[in-house]
C-alpha cells in the first residue's frame, strides 16, 4: 500500500532551501515561507497540480458560429494555481524590495517550491515578473511599437505598491 506524500510542507522539509535561503539573506521571510510551503503542500494543491497536468490546455480556433476565436482553455485547476501563485505575489512580490533585502530570494524558494507542484503555470507568472522590470525601461518600450502592440500601465505590478512606471506590454 502507497502512502500518500501530503500533505507536507515544502519549505520545512527541505533543509537545503532553507539553509540557502538563510545564506543568501531572506531570513526574514521564514514565516512566509513557511505558510507557503505549507499550502503548496496540500492535498488539495496537489490535486490541483494531478489535474493541471492531466487536462491539457485546448486551442479553440473557431466558435460555433466559425468565427475565429484563437483562445486557449484551461482546466479550472490551472486557473487555481495561478490565482495560488499571484494570491502569493509570485508574480511581482520582488517589485516590492530593494537590491540585497532578500526579496527575490524569497520569491524564488517561493517559485522553487510551487514548480514542485505544477511547472507549466510557473512560466507565465515568471516571464510577468521579467516583463514588467523590462518594460519599465523607456529604451525598451519604443522598441515594442509594432502593429498589434500597446503598452498597459499595471495598476497590480507589486504587490503592495506599484512602480510609477510599471507598463507591460499587451497584445492588442
Amino acid at each position: 500500500m502507497s502512502i500518500p506524500l501530503e500533505p507536507y510542507n515544502l519549505y520545512t522539509s527541505d533543509p537545503v532551501l532553507r539553509r540557502s535561503v538563510e545564506r543568501e539573506g531572506a531570513g526574514q521571510a521564514n514565516s512566509a515561507l513557511e505558510t507557503f510551503g505549507e499550502r503548496v503542500g496540500s492535498a488539495e494543491v496537489s490535486e490541483w497540480g494531478f489535474q493541471a497536468n492531466r487536462h491539457s490546455p485546448e486551442l479553440v480556433t473557431h466558435d460555433r458560429f466559425g468565427e475565429r476565436v484563437d483562445e486557449v482553455r484551461y482546466h479550472p485547476s490551472y486557473h487555481r494555481l495561478m490565482d495560488l501563485s499571484v494570491g502569493a505575489g509570485l508574480h511581482a512580490s520582488h517589485y516590492d524590495g530593494q537590491p540585497g533585502d532578500g526579496s527575490y530570494v524569497a520569491r524564488t524558494a517561493q517559485m522553487h517550491m510551487i514548480s514542485q507542484i505544477e511547472v507549466g503555470h510557473g512560466c507565465p507568472v515568471s516571464m510577468t515578473g521579467e516583463c514588467c522590470r523590462r518594460c519599465a525601461s523607456s529604451r525598451i518600450l519604443p522598441l515594442c511599437g509594432s502593429p498589434g502592440f500597446e503598452p498597459v500601465p499595471m495598476t497590480h505590478a507589486s504587490s503592495t505598491q506599484p512602480p510609477s512606471q510599471a507598463t507591460c506590454l499587451v497584445w492588442a
